[in-house]
């Protein structure tokens, strides 16, 4: 985030500014392929080449938003503690993305304040033709833009429902609403995805990942406790 293709920019610059900045590169980005669409004679220029290596991972060294995730081997990961200041400090408490599937539901990051969403369900079901089947999700934000909540709710493959506040952590006041367990990570790895509904006993949904695969299991309330060291 310190830097705009190349261009380096304060520690000070908020991330407010740096999207200002980024989207100002982008559009020039833009501009210069439809100006010079395809290569000259000798293949040393292209217009927007660019914009499109910033698609692609080992171009761009890792440092591109487009394909970057909180995945390590598969398994979503904890954002590390000065990511998360940073973002608070530009106000951000909240950051949903795409493009990384993992299961059949969005899964939650909760670090340091701040809520991490990955909404991408593309391989709910991969025995199905559409590699979603009968699996449905909905990621909400409700509320006003400087006071508002996440509400999630679903179905998964096999058709249980799902649904759940995600708990404030940002230090306001009402923190009432919400599941309290929903995106934090067990002792031994798994992440806590979705709170079913109606089972007449409180039970979760844990994943974790390894790979391109996704291991499920079911803990109730207490078993879940147990493993997040809860007291």
């Amino acid at each position: 985030i310190q830097s705009v293709r190349g261009e380096e920019l304060k520690d000070s610059c908020s991330v407010q500014a740096w999207i200002g900045r980024l989207n100002d590169w982008g559009k020039k980005s833009l501009e210069e392929w439809k100006a010079h669409p395809w290569w000259n004679s000798d293949r040393s220029f292209r217009g927007g080449t660019a914009i499109m290596g910033y698609g692609y991972f080992p171009a761009m060294q890792g440092r591109t938003v487009i394909v970057t995730d909180f995945f390590k081997n598969g398994n979503p990961q904890t954002v590390s503690e000065d990511v998360c200041g940073y973002l608070k400090k530009s106000g951000i408490y909240r950051v949903v993305t795409g493009h990384k599937p993992f299961g059949d539901s969005p899964t939650v990051i909760k670090s340091h304040g701040v809520e991490f969403i990955t909404a991408d369900t593309s391989f709910s079901d991969p025995s199905k033709s559409d590699n979603r089947g009968i699996a449905v999700s909905e990621v909400c934000i409700q509320g006003t833009e400087s006071d508002n909540q996440t509400f999630i709710h679903g179905q998964l493959k096999e058709g249980k429902k799902y649904e759940f506040y995600v708990s404030k952590d940002n230090g306001e006041p009402n923190n009432s609403i919400g599941d309290p367990y929903i995106g934090l990570q067990t002792l031994d790895g798994w992440w806590v995805k979705v709170k079913f509904l109606d089972l007449g006993v409180q039970k979760y949904l844990l994943s974790r990942g390894e790979g391109h695969k996704v291991f499920y299991k079911e803990l109730t309330r207490k078993e879940l406790e147990s493993h997040l060291n809860v007291v």
